[in-house]
């Protein structure tokens, strides 16, 4: 890593490794009162923001124990009458597709082990949303993003036009990340502190 936190611009997969194996340890660091309350932090400035003010139908993500915790942007969205879909991984195609849930109720456990949508909850097309809100293992103030290696989200973003946001830990913000060809580039980064609009096409990698 640099002196500024970032890391060296990589050229491949594994530049990529290394930056999981360095947040791995980064974010095992971090204590349970600290998750909580940069959570909601986070959860209370993506409020604020006026992506959420315009959105009214949205993807989101049901977080692990190591991402922010965006729960509660699932209960504001069923209250305020907004579309929610989450991942659900699809064992047929080996991709994850979205599926509209309207309670807690509709999320299972998943192949991975993490809550997703159940079969029966209604297919929804990227494209028909205006905004998602992305995870990530690491992302760059330029947009980048470094995922957990297998490409999951990058596949389910294409063609999405809506605004793509990164939600992360601060710790988590690089000067820079590697990019590929295939990597889906964030239109705004958000922590608990901080927030980074970025210009250009999200679907075409420096």
């Amino acid at each position: 890593m640099n002196e500024s936190g970032g890391a060296s611009k990589g050229k491949g997969p594994l530049d990529k490794e290394f930056l999981r194996a360095q947040m791995r340890v980064t974010l095992a660091a971090l204590s349970d009162p600290e998750r909580k309350s940069a959570s909601e932090a986070l959860v209370q400035r993506f409020f604020e923001r006026p992506e959420w003010a315009c959105s009214t139908r949205l993807a989101a993500f049901y977080p692990r124990k190591d991402e922010p915790d965006i729960r509660p942007v699932f209960e504001r969205a069923w209250s305020t009458g907004r579309l929610l879909a989450l991942p659900s991984f699809d064992t047929v195609s080996g991709q994850y597709r979205l599926r509209q849930i309207v309670g807690m109720t509709d999320l299972v456990v998943g192949s991975f082990g993490i809550l997703e949508p159940n079969n029966r909850c209604l297919e929804v097309s990227i494209q028909s949303l205006d905004l998602a809100l992305v995870p990530g293992v690491c992302f760059s103030t330029d947009g980048g993003r470094v995922g957990r290696g297998r490409g999951f989200y990058d596949r389910l973003l294409v063609g999405f036009r809506g605004v793509a946001c990164g939600v992360v830990f601060d710790c988590q913000i690089l000067s820079e990340t590697p990019l590929e060809a295939h990597d889906i580039r964030m239109d705004l980064i958000l922590t608990s502190k901080r927030h980074w609009g970025v210009e250009g096409d999200k679907n075409n990698a420096r």
